[in-house]
């Protein structure tokens, strides 16, 4: 009895020990949590603290950058007043010199004899890029078309904007008038092609029914007014300083609108240009401004190559011979098609009946020096 007696104590006494045991480690795996737990949100909050700073110090930059910065105008700012006091320096040192220069012009024409005045006058009155025009071009010009005693034909290539363009027209062996294209998108400097040109035309893109043909740069539309309309041809004449006539680019419902040509002729006559009509539209409204101003119309009679095949270009041409005979000159206009080009070379024998010019030897421009 004694034995099993101590057993039980021994077993109870054992059992006594593993559940203090186990109490021991659920107590610090319990502390383990309590202190994971403690440490994370301890974390939590320092992270939260960062990112709470980090925005605040944001927030405070821009703050300070939008009080502070100062945006500079050319009231108060000092550079501002001296980049102006050079401008009106420079403006009152251009008119000092245009002032000179035409005084010197006017001593120098008045020891000059009449012919010589006029041959100046034809050949080197072209405004330049910076410049006003001269006391004897401030006096408006009237075009008139010479007349001749043998028939005359004018042939104009329009559509040019290549180089390639340029020297097959040169390489025709007559006088063919080529009339280069703005700059625009795919060929942005096609000024360049007028350098060293003595005889040429500005073939200038106006409003017509297709919205394709409307997206060139120098497009002139109907909406324009009279401002936006001095501004496109103030920058041709820059470009082509020594462009003397404009032809239009299709143009259907600008030249057949009579207020958007009323508005367009006297900028292009201030600029010297002379406007021929492609006549584009039979509801054309030039012939009219055009004669309003005491000016001779100036238009297309024929196109040559509506149909590309060199016999029906031919043919075009002995048209535009017949209608020169008729009437003492007549302008034809081509495109630089293959087919027109090799149409032109071999139309030399049949172009004996008429006297083959450029666009501005058949017209002069006449001073009116008694009007205002």
């Amino acid at each position: 009895m004694a034995s099993t007696r101590k057993k039980k104590r021994s077993r109870k006494h054992a059992s006594r020990k593993l559940t203090s045991k186990k109490r021991v480690r659920k107590n610090s795996s319990r502390k383990k949590v309590l202190k994971y737990r403690s440490l994370k949100r301890l974390f939590e909050w320092d992270i939260l603290v960062i990112v709470f700073a980090i925005v605040l110090g944001v927030i405070a930059y821009c703050l300070h950058f939008c009080l502070h910065q100062r945006i500079p105008s050319y009231s108060d700012s000092a550079v501002a007043k001296h980049i102006v006091e050079e401008q009106r320096k420079s403006t009152n040192e251009t008119k000092k010199a245009i002032v000179r220069r035409d005084t010197s012009d006017s001593m120098s024409t008045n020891k000059t004899n009449v012919s010589s005045s006029k041959r100046i006058s034809s050949n080197l009155r072209l405004p330049s890029k910076n410049a006003q025009r001269s006391k004897e071009d401030k006096f408006p010009k009237h075009v008139r078309i010479r007349r001749f005693k043998q028939p005359q034909l004018v042939i104009v290539i329009d559509d040019v904007h290549t180089s390639k363009q340029l020297s097959q027209i040169e390489a025709i062996g007559y006088p063919v008038t080529p009339s280069i294209f703005p700059p625009y998108t795919l060929f942005p400097h096609t000024e360049r092609l007028a350098k060293g040109l003595r005889h040429y035309m500005i073939h200038l893109p106006m409003e017509s029914g297709s919205v394709k043909f409307n997206s060139q740069s120098y497009t002139l539309m109907r909406r324009f007014d009279s401002k936006q309309l001095e501004s496109k041809i103030a920058r041709l004449r820059r470009l082509f300083p020594h462009a003397k006539a404009i032809n239009n680019h299709t143009g259907s419902r600008f030249t057949s609108d009579k207020a958007a040509m009323r508005r367009l002729y006297p900028v292009l006559r201030k600029y010297g240009f002379v406007f021929v009509d492609s006549r584009t539209s039979p509801h054309t409204k030039v012939a009219s401004i055009v004669r309003s101003y005491g000016d001779d119309y100036l238009h297309r009679d024929i196109f040559i190559d509506n149909i590309r095949s060199v016999p029906a270009i031919t043919a075009q041409l002995q048209k535009a011979v017949r209608i020169a005979i008729k009437r003492g000159y007549a302008i034809a206009i081509g495109h630089p098609y293959p087919e027109t080009i090799e149409a032109l070379r071999r139309a030399k024998g049949l172009l004996t009946q008429v006297k083959l010019r450029y666009m501005d030897e058949i017209y002069r421009e006449e001073i009116m020096s008694n009007e205002e």
